[in-house]
């Protein structure tokens, strides 16, 4: 027992009890949720099937449903390329922007060019927007979708190729030389500022690409099916395939990097990596859910993950997650604790995760918890409040 104490005090010495991801929304919506991109620190939008859009206004934490009531067609991607102007796409290439922050949306579906708005054959939809400012930007997607604008959407030159691909992902080094992830053992590389697209040389099994991100101008990595990640180091040139945490085979959709060196994955089953190499290495994180992730995003040391089910998780690499909100203003106690654990504060949600991160007591709208039944050991408490969220450390006797 007195190791054990003295474990818990080492451990809020150090600090070596990381941040966690969280779940949060859970009451905003239960449809699938594609994509969600950060504003700013503190507003992010995440969008789905049936035109489904939510935000949040407190960098991740609380959610609330969009209703733009511009389009009910599924929506695969939203970017925003600075604080007042984002745009968002999907099926049967809907296409919407907003220029106040979100407030409100407009369709520009009407500026695209006339052979894609007049094919009628099938279907052609946006997977990908990828903006580098307000103006210039690429919006990609099913059946060979391929196009640019450099106005901000008034109007787009065509680079499509109808009925050639289902293109996922692109992002680029420069104004010429990018790569689109496409479905099938497809990865492909421009130097030409996306007016053709040829497919890379690599000597690996894929059966689909989903997602590529140029890290630094020379570093690259692609992921997609069964649980792959390739990487280059010369600009897309030559690639490694990347080992993961129990060589996963699920789909690997989405990724983001913070810097140039740590980045995240996600995917199916709830799928949750994490780099601190520039991708050389990645570690498995524990998303506190099974459901598939599908969009992630990072801002000020914030993230979002979104998925399956209207799944939304939250992490907070700083632990105060609200400005002003300090370990001082909430107190938990007794600490150690045998049975009840109170907090003095108005709680709107507590979750208590255990040393390894797993989910083991959920409460809302209590100041006191009952602990009785759980393990010695050191759990994490996150307290959801009005103000925000904050983490405390302790130890059930």
């Amino acid at each position: 027992m007195k190791s054990l104490k003295l474990l818990f005090i080492l451990l809020v010495l150090t600090g070596s009890i990381s941040a966690q991801w969280v779940q949060v929304g859970a009451e905003t919506t239960t449809s699938q949720l594609w994509s969600v991109s950060f504003a700013d620190a503190s507003k992010v939008f995440a969008v789905g099937v049936n035109g489904t859009m939510v935000k949040s206004l407190d960098n991740g934490q609380t959610w609330s449903l969009v209703n733009h009531g511009l389009t009910t067609k599924n929506l695969y991607s939203i970017k925003f390329s600075s604080s007042q102007v984002g745009y968002a796409g999907g099926v049967g290439l809907t296409l919407l922007k907003t220029t106040d922050g979100g407030a409100t949306w407009t369709s520009i579906r009407p500026n695209l060019p006339t052979t894609l708005l007049e094919y009628t054959a099938s279907s052609l939809d946006f997977y990908d927007l990828n903006f580098t400012d307000d103006n210039n930007g690429y919006a990609v997607g099913f059946n060979g979708v391929v196009i640019k604008t450099s106005d901000g959407g008034a109007t787009w030159t065509n680079y499509s190729t109808i009925g050639s691909g289902i293109y996922r992902s692109t992002d680029f080094i420069d104004a010429n030389v990018g790569f689109l992830a496409s479905h099938g053992n497809n990865l492909k590389k421009t130097e030409n500022g996306g007016a053709l697209f040829t497919n890379v040389t690599h000597s690996y099994t894929v059966t689909h690409f989903f997602d590529v991100q140029v890290v630094t101008p020379t570093v690259v990595i692609a992921t997609g099916q069964p649980g792959i990640i390739l990487r280059s180091t010369d600009a897309g040139t030559t690639w490694s395939k990347i080992s993961t945490p129990n060589n996963t085979n699920v789909q690997l959709l989405n990724m983001v990097f913070v810097n140039s060196t740590t980045g995240y994955i996600i995917g199916q089953s709830g799928m949750l990596y994490k780099t601190t190499d520039a991708g050389a290495t990645w570690e498995q994180m524990t998303a506190g859910t099974a459901n598939a992730l599908r969009g992630i995003d990072f801002n000020n040391g914030k993230g979002v993950a979104v998925g399956d089910l209207g799944t939304i998780i939250y992490y907070n690499s700083i632990t105060t997650a609200t400005p002003g909100l300090t370990e001082n203003n909430i107190k938990v106690y007794p600490n150690p604790v045998k049975d009840m654990l109170n907090i003095n504060a108005d709680v709107k949600k507590i979750t208590v995760r255990d040393i390894t991160g797993k989910v083991v007591l959920l409460s809302e709208t209590q100041q006191n918890i009952n602990m009785a039944h759980l393990s010695r050991g050191i759990y994490l408490l996150q307290i959801q409040t009005a103000e925000g969220l904050i983490e405390k450390k302790v130890m059930k006797d």
